[in-house]
C-alpha cells in the first residue's frame, strides 16, 4: 500500500475525540486532528482516539513539516535541561519500587488478595487483579499534604474498556504534575469493569504505603463519558470519608452525580463544597446551563463554566485553569 493511500486512510477514518486541538493537513488538503507523540526526519507519530498512527513527513503540508522540525528542536533542548526523572535511590518509592517524578507515569500491577478475589467473583467479575497508575510532581513528598486528581474514562467499546482509566494518564498526568497535583488512575487487570473492587483494592494499597493518604484533598474528572462516570468514585470517596474538593467535567452533556449518590447512599449535603468545572468547546456552550441546573439539584452550587476553541476534545489549557481554580490559585 502506498504512503499516500495510508495517509488517506488515516485522515478519513472516523475516530473518537482527540487529546489536543492541533490539525494536520496533507498536501492534497485533507486534514485530521491529533496529538503529536514522536517524530524523526521521515515521519511523525500522532495519537487520536487512543490510537497511534505514523504519517510520512513528505506528504504533510509545509506548515506541518515546519512544526515538526520546531517540535524536534524543542524536545532536544528539553532533554538537555530536564532534571533526572528518577528520585535518588531509596529516597522516593512505592511498595519497595523507585518512583518517577515530573509527570512520568508509574504503573503498578497486583493480584487481588483471596478476600478481594472472592468479592470480585461474587460481583461476577472475571478480573483477578488491579492496576495503580501514578504521575507525581517534581516536588512530591508523601509526608506532606497533597492534592490528588482521580482519572476517569469513557467506555464506548471493548477497546476503550481494555485501555481503561490508565489509558488517559498520558493527557492528565503531565498537566497534573506541572500544576503540583498527583494524578491517580485505577483499573482491573482487564481494564474497566462493572464493579469497584479495583478502586477498593487500590485505595487500600495507597493507604498502606502512604499513611497520610486519606488526609489529602481529592478531585475527580474526565472527558465525556469519563466525566459522567467520575461521580461513582466521587461518591465512594465521600462515603469512605475522603475529602473530595472538586470535579472536572469536560465535554459532558449529562449529569450522573445523582446515580453515584444513589449507588453509595451519599446525601446531597456532602457535595455542597465541591467545586465543579464545566469545560466545553465554544460551539457546545449550551451544555453548561442544564448541567449546572442538575448539579445544583444534587447539592453542588460552586460551578464554573468555560469554553475553548476547536473540536469537542480535551484541552490542555482548560484543564490547567481548572486545576489552579481548584487549588485556589486564581
Amino acid at each position: 500500500m502506498s504512503k499516500l493511500r495510508i495517509l488517506t486512510l488515516l485522515i478519513t477514518a472516523v475516530l473518537g475525540p482527540s487529546l489536543s486541538a492541533r490539525t494536520w493537513t496533507d498536501k492534497d488538503g485533507r486534514s485530521m486532528e491529533a496529538e503529536i507523540v514522536s517524530a524523526d526526519e521521515l515521519q511523525v507519530t500522532v495519537s487520536k482516539g487512543g490510537k497511534e498512527f505514523k504519517l510520512p513527513l513528505d506528504r504533510l503540508s509545509d506548515k506541518d513539516q515546519a512544526f515538526v522540525e520546531e517540535w524536534l528542536e524543542e524536545q532536544e533542548d528539553g532533554k538537555k535541561e530536564e532534571a533526572p526523572a528518577v528520585a535518588a535511590p531509596g529516597s522516593l518509592s512505592f511498595d519497595g519500587k523507585p518512583l518517577l517524578v515530573g509527570g512520568k507515569t508509574n504503573l503498578f500491577t497486583y493480584d487481588y488478595s483471596p478476600e478481594q478475589l472472592e468479592k470480585t467473583q461474587k460481583l461476577k467479575g472475571k478480573d483477578t487483579g488491579y492496576k495503580i497508575a501514578l504521575a507525581l510532581p517534581a516536588t512530591f513528598d508523601p509526608a506532606k499534604p497533597q492534592r490528588v486528581f482521580v482519572v476517569c474514562t469513557a467506555v464506548n467499546d471493548a477497546k476503550q474498556g481494555l485501555a481503561g482509566n490508565v489509558g488517559m494518564m498520558g493527557f492528565f498526568g503531565k498537566q497534573c504534575a506541572e500544576n503540583g497535583w498527583v494524578c491517580f488512575a485505577y483499573d482491573t487487570n482487564l481494564g474497566r469493569q462493572d464493579h469497584d473492587m479495583d478502586l477498593v483494592a487500590a485505595m487500600e494499597k495507597l493507604n498502606s504505603q502512604w499513611p497520610q493518604f486519606k488526609t489529602w484533598e481529592f478531585a475527580v474528572g474526565g472527558f465525556s463519558g469519563g466525566a459522567k462516570a467520575c461521580f461513582f468514585p466521587c461518591a465512594y470517596l465521600i462515603k469512605n470519608e475522603y475529602k473530595v474538593v472538586s470535579a472536572f467535567l469536560a465535554g459532558c452533556n449529562a449529569d450522573r452525580s445523582g446515580d453515584g449518590q444513589a449507588a453509595y447512599r451519599v446525601p446531597k449535603a456532602a457535595y455542597k463544597n465541591i467545586k465543579v468545572f464545566l469545560g466545553n468547546p465554544d460551539y457546545k456552550a449550551d451544555y453548561a446551563p442544564p448541567m449546572a441546573a442538575s448539579l445544583k439539584k444534587n447539592g453542588m452550587s460552586i460551578i464554573r463554566a468555560e469554553v475553548h476553541k476547536g473540536k469537542n476534545s480535551l484541552d490542555y489549557a482548560q484543564f490547567a485553569i481548572a486545576l489552579k481554580w481548584f487549588a485556589g490559585q486564581e
